[in-house]
């Protein structure tokens, strides 16, 4: 049932662009999100946030638009690919707007943290403004947002991970130890 509900949600943000209602589509992305977060379905989450942050930049909706993509980066931290989250950010930034935002910065001090390693301000950065006024944390519930934000509390794991996969490109001391 809920994938038919992702349906229903994409069918209709596709019909509302198409006839020009595109801003009357942002509740459905967030529902949409909401939904493939509930189902842990986090690669499809990301892509839709990205999707929906190019509806709002055509309806000059900069805060959604920003919000979206902040949303991808974290998403992508919470599937434990930070290779992937930097990229989403490196893409988002080439956009004048999120260049120029908050949630910017916020994503770069996120991925700052989790590159060097600091739990404690991950943490501190997970109960910021710029995160706890994501769009779509309240249509997902406190419950499910937290599953987003999760990420910051799985750094240890996921960072030991992308150490044995790559540690020069991290740019980790091999011998280092949490």
């Amino acid at each position: 049932m809920p994938e038919e509900a992702i349906q229903l949600y994409t069918d209709a943000i596709t019909i509302l662009e198409e006839d020009g209602g595109g801003q009357m589509a942002f509740d459905l992305y967030r529902s949409a999100t909401a939904v493939y977060i509930k189902l842990e379905k986090y690669l499809d989450a990301a892509p839709l946030q990205l999707k929906f942050g190019l509806a709002a930049s055509k309806c000059n909706a900069t805060n959604s638009q920003c919000k979206a993509y902040l949303s991808a980066i974290i998403i992508y931290l919470y599937t434990n690919d930070y290779k992937q989250a930097e990229m989403c950010y490196n893409d988002c930034s080439q956009i004048d707007a999120f260049c120029k935002s908050d949630q910017n910065r916020c994503a770069s001090n996120l991925l700052a943290a989790y590159s060097d390693g600091d739990i404690e301000e991950i943490k501190r950065i997970a109960q910021s403004s710029s995160i706890s006024n994501l769009d779509h944390s309240q249509r997902a519930g406190d419950s499910e947002f937290r599953k987003e934000k999760k990420c910051c509390f799985d750094f240890e794991q996921t960072r030991k991970r992308d150490m044995a996969r790559s540690p020069p490109l991290m740019g980790y001391n091999s011998n280092e130890v949490l």
